[in-house]
């Protein structure tokens, strides 16, 4: 999974093949902070950015929720948050026109 931060991508980061909320929630905790000091976004961009993500099971879990809501306060857009992301919206992001062309060259 990658992040776009301007005109450029923080990551990737490859999850295990089956996501779970667990590992969902660990990669928020621990891996996306550090990817956003290896970009060097400074703190106060951070705390003006906004979460996005689809309405994947694993991206709704409780545990996830609670932890956007906390980190991210009203700026997070997934199913679920203060900005919700449609049930199976026909919408793409960039992000997914990026992931779904890397998946489909690399699949786990």
């Amino acid at each position: 999974m990658g992040r776009y931060y301007g005109d450029h991508l923080i990551g990737p980061y490859l999850f295990p093949c089956r996501l779970t909320g667990l590992n969902y929630l660990l990669f928020l905790q621990q891996v996306l902070p550090q990817l956003l000091r290896d970009e060097q976004i400074s703190a106060s961009t951070q705390q003006t950015m906004w979460f996005q993500h689809d309405g994947a099971p694993a991206h709704f879990s409780g545990d996830v929720r609670n932890y956007l809501d906390v980190t991210f306060g009203q700026q997070w857009i997934g199913r679920g948050g203060p900005v919700r992301w449609p049930v199976r919206s026909p919408d793409l992001s960039c992000l997914d026109f990026y992931f779904w062309g890397h998946m489909n060259r690399n699949p786990c």
